[in-house]
C-alpha cells in the first residue's frame, strides 16, 4: 500500500493561533479585495509612477499578484492550525542527500558561529523575490522609482561594515601575506562600492537636488551627475554579460572548487548561502537592462560584507593555512 505523503497531528497552540490568524488576515483582504486594490493604485500614483498614472496593464498585475497572495496565505494558515506536517523529507531524500544540502549551504568552514547564514540566503531570497512582486505590482519605472531609494542604503551599510572589518581583520586567521592581501583587496572593495554609491546617487545631486551643466547637461541620457547613465545604450549587453557571467564564475567556484583553494580564496568568495539571490539576479538580466538587477547589487554587497565581518569576528579555530 502506498504511503500518504502527509499526517495530521493535534496542532500546538503556537501554530493553531497562528494558522487562526492567518486565516483571518486573509478573509479580510478577501471581504476587502477592491479597498487593498484601491489602495496599492493609490500608493503607485503617489509614490511609484513619476507620472502619477497606474496603467490598465498595472492594475491587472495588481489584482493577480494580491488574489495570488491571499490564496498562499490562506492556505498556509491551514497548514499551521492543523499542523499539517508533509512528508516532504522523506520524499525528497530518496532523491536527494538532505544532509548534505545542509551542509552545503550553511556550513562555513572560516566561522565559528553560523546561524547568520540561513538569515543571509532567506533575506536574499525574501528581497529577490520581492523585488519581483515589486515590478509585477507597478512595471518599470520610467525613471528610478521609491525602490532604487531604498536599495542604495544598501551600499553605506557595507561600507560602514567594511570599516569595521579593517579595524579587527588582525583577529583573522590568515598568514601575515594573506593578512595583508586580504587588507588590500578589502581597500579595493571600498572605493568600488563608494564608486557605486556615488553614481547611484549622482554624487549628491539626488541629495542636493543641484541642477546638472556642461556635458552632464548635454550628453547624459538622464541629465544627471554621474558617468553610467552615458552608456545606457549598451546595457542591454552589459547587463547579460555581467550578471550571467558572474553567476557561471560563481556556480563553477561553488560546485566544482579548486583542490588548491586556501583560507584567502574561500574568504573572498561569495558564499554558497548567495547562490539563490545570484540566480535571481542573473535570471532578471535575460532581457537587457534591468531595474531588478540594479536594485539586488545593493543587496548582495551587503551580505557578502555581512559574512566577512563574521568571519574576521568570529574567525574557526583551525584553518588549513
Amino acid at each position: 500500500m502506498m504511503d500518504n505523503i502527509y499526517t495530521i497531528q493535534k496542532p500546538n497552540s503556537a501554530s493553531k493561533y497562528l494558522g487562526i490568524f492567518g486565516i483571518l488576515v486573509s478573509l479580510f483582504l478577501l471581504f476587502f479585495y477592491s479597498n487593498c486594490i484601491e489602495f496599492f493604485i493609490y500608493i503607485g500614483e503617489q509614490y511609484v509612477d513619476l507620472e502619477g498614472k497606474i496603467e490598465a496593464n498595472q492594475v491587472i498585475s495588481i489584482k493577480v499578484v494580491i488574489a495570488t497572495l491571499i490564496i498562499l496565505l490562506f492556505s498556509i494558515s491551514i497548514l499551521f492550525l492543523f499542523n499539517v506536517k508533509f512528508r516532504f523529507k522523506e520524499i525528497i531524500n530518496k532523491f536527494i542527500d538532505l544532509n548534505s544540502l545542509n551542509s552545503f549551504f550553511f556550513n562555513d568552514p572560516l566561522s565559528s558561529k553560523t546561524t547568520h547564514i540561513k538569515y543571509m540566503l532567506f533575506f536574499g531570497v525574501f528581497i529577490g523575490v520581492l523585488t519581483h512582486i515589486y515590478f509585477l505590482l507597478f512595471g518599470t519605472p520610467k525613471q528610478e522609482g521609491v525602490i532604487e531609494q531604498y536599495s542604495t542604503m544598501f551600499y553605506p551599510l557595507s561600507i560602514i561594515l567594511l570599516f569595521f572589518i579593517l579595524a579587527i581583520s588582525k583577529s583573522i586567521n590568515l598568514s601575515i601575506k594573506s593578512k595583508k592581501l586580504f587588507k588590500y583587496f578589502i581597500y579595493l572593495l571600498l572605493i568600488g562600492i563608494i564608486i557605486i554609491y556615488g553614481e547611484e546617487i549622482s554624487w549628491g545631486q539626488r541629495i542636493f537636488n543641484w541642477n546638472s551643466s556642461g556635458v552632464f547637461e548635454n550628453y547624459n541620457l538622464q541629465n544627471e551627475t554621474n558617468a553610467h547613465n552615458f552608456l545606457n545604450p549598451l546595457y542591454r549587453f552589459i547587463y547579460p554579460i555581467v550578471g550571467m557571467g558572474s553567476f557561471l564564475i560563481m556556480f563553477f567556484m561553488w560546485f566544482f572548487p579548486s583542490k588548491e583553494k586556501n583560507d584567502l580564496v574561500e574568504l573572498i568568495s561569495p558564499h554558497r548561502s548567495m547562490f539563490f539571490l545570484a540566480f535571481i539576479m542573473a535570471c532578471s538580466t535575460y532581457k537587457g537592462h534591468s531595474e531588478i538587477y540594479e536594485e539586488l547589487i545593493g543587496v548582495f554587497i551587503f551580505l557578502y560584507c555581512i559574512r566577512l565581518f563574521y568571519c574576521v569576528k568570529f574567525p574557526a579555530k583551525k584553518t588549513n593555512e
